[in-house]
């Protein structure tokens, strides 16, 4: 019989880039997001001539569907290790426990990234977010 544990944890992670991609299609941040990617493609130098407009709606329809995919791959996932598991009890707390853990992670490194506006926005640099999802 397979380990459970593997199943629960990436179930876990699913979950939680789930939320994160709900987020992003749906708030404001997309738009820091979007700002940050362009920046950083004009940093580097690579000719940008794409409509800012079509390009935010590209990004937020890409997180639309990373929505799907991430709770499909979380729910087989997390019935995998159901399966798997002696107890539902163990596979819910681990799946519970990484979802928690990766959101709290993906915050923490968010808001490392993210710096004030001296107007009281809040914008992430292009250059030092996307360095630090490398």
């Amino acid at each position: 019989m397979a380990s459970f544990i593997p199943f629960a944890v990436l179930s876990g992670v699913f979950a939680s880039l789930s939320s994160v991609f709900a987020k992003l299609f749906s708030d404001t941040r997309t738009e820091l997001l979007h700002d940050a990617i362009t920046s950083f493609i004009i940093e580097q130098g690579i000719p940008y001539t794409v409509d800012p407009q079509a390009s935010l709606l590209a990004l937020r329809a890409v997180c639309f569907g990373l929505i799907f995919v991430c709770n499909s791959l979380m729910w087989t996932l997390f019935t995998k290790s159901l399966n798997a598991a002696p107890s539902s009890v163990q596979a819910t707390t681990v799946n519970g426990a990484m979802n928690f853990s990766v959101s709290v992670t993906i915050k923490k490194t968010l808001l490392m990234f993210t710096r004030g506006d001296t107007d009281g926005n809040n914008t992430i640099s292009g250059t030092s977010w996307v360095s630090g999802i490398r």
